[in-house]
């Protein structure tokens, strides 16, 4: 593609990146003269309506100005593959960076913060929030990109009925297939921050269905059962951020903002003088022996979000792994 020309304007000089839903290019707009970024989309699974939708976003988005946003130009279609044209700015995505302290990840996500509750007050939802759709720019500034233009959940399933796309950062209410709104951003900010803090993600699995099912089941282990030393303000930010439903996570991205400016977070210092569970304090490790029994239950899991209803009952003697191999 690099030397080409999209819809007689667009020069592609480079090759930025690549992701799920296509490839980002550095592109000359030979009209306005100026370098502009260029992604391709070119997710087989779109559609017609898909790729309607989505342009339809794109001109949504582009009515966002906003200094932690990526502009929006324009969009468009070439051979049936959309495309949006984005301001271009250089930077690294957020995950290639190691932030340095808490009081860095802090004013990182306020600015991220900002840039929610602003495209939030006009309806707009990411809906693919993590840190690859964050640009961190040489003077500290984030901006982020691929605003609304998610493909839905609902649209990338395999012939297995396994959902696929970014699940580490994904809210329960999208791995059902629900609607989604602002507070499943929030949900997936919250998993932003848990990994920023303590360097793991909250939940790990060796399969997109285990970390979808975490999403859905399994309580978190608070950050500062990994973090000893985070701010406690902090810690039940991040916990309430990854409530499983909508209602119980904070009301807006203003909210958060507010708990992160607020002078007394960093005031009182993380400690384990308020024990923790032993639950909270295990991190989910693989289930040893279970091989048969754990692909039968996925078999049957695997069918049931495919739309084939199915029964799964396990008994056994207590201790033996139960609730461990249904998480």
């Amino acid at each position: 593609m690099i030397g080409e020309i999209i819809n007689e304007r667009y020069h592609l000089n480079a090759e930025l990146g690549q992701g799920g839903m296509g490839t980002v290019y550095l592109a000359r707009d030979t009209v306005l003269n100026r370098d502009v970024a260029l992604k391709l989309v070119s997710s087989p699974r779109l559609g017609k309506d898909g790729r309607s939708r989505l342009l339809s976003e794109a001109q949504t988005v582009a009515q966002l100005k906003h200094p932690n946003i990526v502009t929006v130009y324009d969009a468009g279609e070439v051979e049936n593959q959309p495309y949006v044209v984005m301001e271009y700015i250089q930077g690294d995505t957020l995950d290639k960076h190691q932030l340095d302290g808490y009081q860095q990840i802090v004013d990182a996500v306020k600015q991220i913060c900002t840039a929610l509750e602003y495209a939030h007050s006009h309806n707009i939802v990411h809906r693919d929030l993590k840190p690859e759709n964050v640009i961190l720019q040489p003077n500290g500034n984030l901006q982020l990109m691929d605003f609304g233009l998610a493909v839905s959940t609902t649209s990338r399933m395999t012939e297995n009925g396994l959902i696929m796309g970014t699940v580490a950062y994904m809210s329960p209410e999208q791995a059902f297939g629900y609607e989604v709104t602002p507070a499943s951003d929030l949900y997936s900010l919250g998993v932003m921050l848990y990994e920023m803090v303590t360097g793991s993600l909250p939940f790990e699995a060796e399969d997109a269905l285990g970390v979808i099912t975490q999403h859905i089941h399994a309580p978190v282990v608070p950050p500062i059962a990994k973090a000893e030393d985070l701010p406690g303000p902090l810690n039940d930010l991040i916990v309430s951020l990854l409530s499983k439903e909508p209602d119980q996570r904070p009301a807006s991205a203003a909210d958060v903002l507010a708990v992160l400016e607020d002078p007394s977070l960093f005031e009182s210092a993380g400690s384990l003088d308020k024990e923790l569970s032993v639950l909270d304090r295990i991190v989910r490790g693989r289930i040893l022996g279970r091989e048969g029994e754990f692909a039968e239950v996925r078999s049957l899991w695997l069918k049931s979000i495919a739309g084939q209803g199915q029964t799964v009952l396990i008994s056994g003697e207590p201790g033996i792994g139960k609730t461990r191999l249904m998480r």
